[in-house]
């Protein structure tokens, strides 16, 4: 693959052949001797590991390495140890989250999603339940005092991180600063009882979408929501805003671009090279405005009764909503879900609830919707073990995973099951070697990915790397290769870098 594309990179970066390829040469020396420290790494770690963690103290000595290198070398693929998952507080033993708070205070001034990786690997507990717990148990009450000194800092221009340096109570400037904006937000006022949201009828859309292509300029929706409220006055500014950008942000695409991409279509059919070389723009982009032009002419706003009575029987089959969405026709999938969650809402009185428990109607609202989702994230949970636990009896039975056969054993569709699956024990690596690459195992990844994933579904690399058995990692950078994109690392930029002075 890099000798395939050493020439059109030598081309656009005006770099030699020869020095290209020297680039490519010290990138995959450096990756083999990171793959080579990655499996000592998960060696020792599974040498090391008792009571569901591993003594990543001990590893680091063990190997002369920094803890947190350690722990960023780690390939969870070549080891059989799973992440544990502590979804509530109450699931966490005293002295882990007490370990929780140790660490992550110590090792880091503020968290980001590379960091909880880390988190996750060092205490074993998935990434999303470490994370939601150190919040919980890191963050202090704002009283007004400190409230008013950090106001004053602010004006004076201080950052962040050097406020934190004076109220060392809080763990981190991160926490310090979301305890603050907790503190400073305005309340909500309570609506007027018995006021009722009004929808936006069929008409008034179309009139708002009329109102759009007249007056619309890309780059600002406050112009064109001053004309549709003042024809609309007893709608709210909120409301009208909220509607345009429905309408623009997710439907608009200028009409000369959807006729041009329509014609060319019926012209020469789903050729995107084609069409994009005649319109001059990228095959991503005709595609984004061939779907979204179908989702327009085939999607209706108006749900019948026939639809909702469809909706209600396909959810209690357990279908998911990409699903539903396929065999009604006219309604997208996120339309699909949104519509189920207001139908299972539409009985509640938010108002009198919201005035018995002294809190906001939209208060109200985002508790409930939450307190759904986390249900459904059990649920996904509950599928991940059940789906798990049966691909490893499978595994070692066999050697060998047959996915109708766990469908069919745990009664959910292949596709759920593949996306479900976190056993990842015997799983092959599949890295780029110019004389024993397998075109054929290339193709058979890209008929799955383009069976289950059309443009514009985003990728589940995790399904990908069950349904072929390889390593998640590498389907992902394989993938990338055969669509033509380079892994740009750090080393490799610095290379360049050097060899263009």
């Amino acid at each position: 693959m890099a000798q395939r594309l050493a020439p059109k990179l030598a081309t656009k970066y005006k770099l030699p052949q020869s020095q290209l390829e020297e680039i490519f040469a010290y990138d995959e020396a450096e990756r083999l001797k990171r793959q080579e420290l990655s499996a000592k790494v998960a060696h020792a770690a599974q040498q090391r590991y008792s009571n569901c963690r591993c003594d990543w103290e001990a590893v680091a000595q063990e190997l002369d390495m920094p803890l947190l290198e350690c722990l960023d070398l780690y390939d969870a693929s070549q080891s059989s140890i799973s992440p544990r998952s502590f979804p509530k507080l109450v699931d966490w033993p005293d002295e882990e989250l007490q370990l929780l708070q140790q660490f992550v205070n110590k090792n880091f001034n503020s968290m980001t999603t590379k960091e909880w990786r880390l988190v996750e690997i060092y205490m074993n507990v998935k990434q999303v339940d470490c994370s939601g717990a150190y919040t919980l148990i890191s963050s202090k009450p704002m009283s007004p005092e400190v409230a008013d000194l950090i106001s004053k800092y602010r004006e004076a221009g201080l950052k962040w991180k050097d406020i934190h340096s004076r109220f060392t109570i809080y763990s981190t400037h991160d926490s310090l600063r979301a305890s603050y904006k907790l503190f400073t937000r305005k309340p909500h006022s309570m609506p007027e009882t018995g006021k009722k949201y009004i929808k936006w009828t069929e008409a008034q859309t179309d009139r708002v979408r009329e109102l759009i292509q007249k007056h619309y300029m890309p780059g600002s929706v406050k112009p064109v929501a001053d004309i549709v409220k003042a024809e609309f006055p007893e709608k709210t500014e909120n409301q009208v805003i909220g509607k345009i950008r429905q309408i623009v942000y997710r439907a608009y695409i200028p009409y000369s671009e959807r006729d041009d991409v329509k014609r060319l279509v019926d012209k020469y059919g789903e050729d995107w090279d084609r069409i994009a070389q005649e319109l001059q723009i990228t095959t991503k982009h005709v595609q984004r405005i061939w779907a979204e032009y179908q989702s327009h002419s085939k999607h209706t706003s108006v749900w019948t009764e026939n639809e909702l009575t469809l909706l209600r029987k396909c959810v209690h089959k357990g279908l998911d909503f990409a699903t539903i969405s396929g065999q009604l026709g006219t309604k997208s999938a996120p339309s699909c879900r949104y519509k189920w969650r207001s139908l299972q809402a539409r009985d509640i009185d938010w108002i009198e609830v919201g005035q018995k428990l002294n809190r906001t109607v939209s208060a109200c609202k985002n508790a409930y919707f939450s307190t759904a989702r986390s249900n459904r994230l059990q649920s996904s949970a509950d599928h991940t073990e059940v789906v798990s636990r049966e691909v490893c009896e499978q595994y070692h039975k066999h050697k060998c995973v047959d996915w109708a056969q766990i469908s069919a054993a745990v009664g959910l569709s292949q596709r759920v099951c593949l996306e479900a699956n976190e056993f990842n024990e015997g799983k092959s690596h599949w890295e780029y070697d110019p004389d024993a690459f397998s075109q054929e195992m290339a193709d058979r990844m890209t008929q799955f990915i383009k069976s289950n994933y059309p443009y514009p579904i985003p990728v589940n690399y995790q399904a990908v790397s069950n349904y072929m058995w390889i390593d998640k990692n590498d389907c992902y950078k394989m993938a990338k290769l055969l669509d033509g994109e380079i892994d740009w690392t750090r080393e490799l930029k610095e290379r360049v870098v050097a060899l263009r002075r």
